[in-house]
């Protein structure tokens, strides 16, 4: 019961984190997707990134290498 609490727990932190570091982004994102309203996470993407958060860091992480080597 500890492990699904902490599973839990762990894929709020990163969801938040996700958030509050693409919140300030929201309109350079909306322009370089060609959207006319900025992203926001709605409450099922947030449920399933907790969920499946080691999946969601996967990504953000490849993400950020490939920023990263850019420079």
């Amino acid at each position: 019961m500890i492990f699904f609490i902490s599973y839990i727990a762990v894929g709020a932190l990163l969801m938040f984190v996700l958030e509050l570091w693409t919140d300030p982004h929201k309109e350079e994102i909306a322009l370089i997707n060609q959207e006319e309203k900025p992203f926001e996470f709605d409450w099922i993407t947030r449920t399933f990134c907790v969920l499946i958060w080691p999946v969601t860091l996967a990504i953000v992480l490849k993400h950020m290498i490939e920023w990263i080597k850019k420079f």
